[in-house]
């Protein structure tokens, strides 16, 4: 079983920023966060690290993979949208969850 996870983010051979993916109090969702570099922003990583990382929570058996963020953190919010994920405002904060197949 998974339990904690970081991965670091590498882009062009240099660090990126990292990934993680951890068990919630539901034992079949999982929670990601991601922080990148600003010079790895706006280049499509942070979608294609999120793909990945719902890929591995598939392997761990997950039902969907949760994301918590900021109603102002536009850019997290269209990659989650992009990919799937289903958002809920709780005032500044954003939860978006996204069901895996």
């Amino acid at each position: 079983p998974l339990g904690e996870a970081t991965w670091a983010v590498v882009v062009d051979g240099d660090g990126g920023g990292a990934v993680r993916l951890d068990r919630t109090a539901e034992p079949d969702v999982l929670e990601t966060g991601i922080w990148l570099v600003r010079s790895a922003r706006g280049q499509g990583v942070g979608r294609t690290v999120i793909a990945d990382v719902l890929e591995e929570g598939r392997a761990h058996g997950a039902r969907a993979v949760r994301a918590d963020t900021s109603s102002q953190n536009a850019a997290a919010l269209s990659v989650l949208q992009r990919l799937g994920f289903r958002a809920v405002v709780e005032g500044d904060r954003v939860v978006a969850v996204r069901t895996l197949a």
